[in-house]
């Protein structure tokens, strides 16, 4: 209690003082989950840009397989009427028909690939999503704690003579 009952108080006058030092740790607990959280949010935007550069780059794979393939294919189109007319091999052939069939097999992978790429993307977005919720929270909790602290000083409204005090 800072001032004497029956005395003249100015308007803006201390008059009681909690113990700051629990809300001041309270506060600090709280500004300290709060960069976390920041943080966090910061680790899931990185792992989102990750994830995009896979997609990207399988996608890439995807063209550079599809464009492997139509050529193996064109392999077997060109050599297939040839081995009829005794001007190629049948092992010829039959290699282009494998490299026609594992081209093909590539392309699947990366289609595989994009799938799972896409999926982490996904993945990064909710975290991300995930991560605003979590500084949104630790932000209202920092808040509520300055708001708690400031109440622990308590000043006259008005210019006046104060009274018995009713709490201590």
């Amino acid at each position: 209690k800072d001032y004497t009952e029956g005395a003249f108080v100015r308007q803006g006058q201390l008059l009681f003082e909690i113990d700051p030092r629990p809300f001041e740790a309270v506060l600090n607990q709280a500004k300290a989950d709060l960069a976390k959280a920041e943080a966090q949010r910061g680790q899931t935007l990185s792992q989102l840009d990750q994830a995009e550069a896979q997609l990207a780059q399988a996608n890439s794979q995807l063209l550079q397989a599809q464009a492997n393939q139509q050529k193996t294919q064109l392999d077997v189109n060109k050599f297939t009427p040839l081995l009829a007319r005794h001007a190629v091999t049948q092992q010829d052939v039959d290699n282009a028909v494998q490299s026609n069939e594992a081209a093909k097999a590539q392309v699947e992978v990366a289609r595989s690939q994009i799938k799972a790429a896409a999926a982490a993307v996904g993945t990064a977005r909710a975290s991300i999503i995930a991560a605003d919720a979590q500084v949104n929270s630790s932000s209202a909790i920092v808040k509520t704690a300055e708001l708690n602290l400031g109440f622990t000083r308590i000043f006259s409204p008005i210019d006046g003579i104060v009274g018995i005090a009713a709490a201590q």
